[in-house]
């Protein structure tokens, strides 16, 4: 009976990987001279076809697992990307793309922007000549001259800290550190994200590493995100590392 689920669950597995192969080797389908995109729908459980409206299936050309273009437009799943120029359209990374007038962000335009000067800085940071971005978030600076990035996700200059491209209210931000994980401190507040931790102490206050779900602990309390945890009933690993 084992030898049998077994098998079941191989071939299940093995039948599931074909599917899967199949589908971002190649979502665009031309069929009956129509684009079509095949991608899967979460309620309803199974993969569909949508159209991609106005796409010439002669000239069309698939650039990866979400984006094909044509001779007139550029198409990020079954949607088109307006003003993307096809001939010029390019990758920098997963995510980031320039033309020769713009780039974009997962498909999105992001303003006031170009290839010549739009580069690509690794952890879906980008600056386009003193601008910075962070995914499609432009940066709003409090001194620009100032500004550095402290990857993954924050960044900071002389006056303001940034999660995720977004000014956090800090304190008082002569005395923040930035810790790992997305925790930062001041001499009066800890925090997680843009949100304060509440009643945590910022002189006691460490992250256990840099997960993106540490945990961590000060001299009173352990902290999983922005919520205060009782220590004792943490796992074994956190148990030691908050001294239980």
């Amino acid at each position: 009976m084992k030898r049998l689920i077994c098998l079941l669950c191989t071939v299940l597995l093995t039948t599931c990987a074909s599917v899967y192969q199949q589908v971002t080797a190649a979502p665009y389908r031309v069929q009956e001279n129509a684009v079509n995109y095949l991608h899967w729908q979460p309620l309803a459980g199974q993969y569909a076809l949508s159209p991609v409206a106005g796409a010439d299936p002669e000239t069309l050309e698939q650039l990866s697992a979400d984006y094909g273009r044509d001779q007139n437009a550029v198409c990020r799943g079954n949607q088109v990307i307006e003003k993307a120029d096809p001939g010029s359209f390019r990758f920098l990374n997963e995510f980031y793309a320039v033309d020769k007038s713009h780039a974009y962000f997962d498909g999105l335009m992001l303003m006031s922007s170009d290839s010549d000067t739009f580069a690509d800085l690794g952890d879906s940071w980008a600056k386009y000549k003193s601008n910075y971005y962070y995914a499609a978030v432009k940066l709003k600076f409090c001194d620009r001259a100032s500004f550095e990035i402290i990857k993954p996700f924050k960044g900071r200059d002389s006056d303001c800290y940034f999660f995720m491209g977004v000014k956090v209210a800090i304190d008082d931000i002569d005395s923040l550190v930035v810790l790992s994980s997305s925790y930062a401190k001041d001499k009066r507040y800890v925090y997680w994200g843009r949100y304060v931790v509440e009643g945590a102490d910022p002189k006691s206050f460490v992250v256990k590493n840099a997960s993106s779900i540490s945990i961590a602990k000060d001299k009173r309390f352990c902290y999983a995100a922005a919520r205060k945890l009782n220590c004792a009933a943490l796992n074994k690993e956190a148990q030691q590392f908050c001294g239980c």
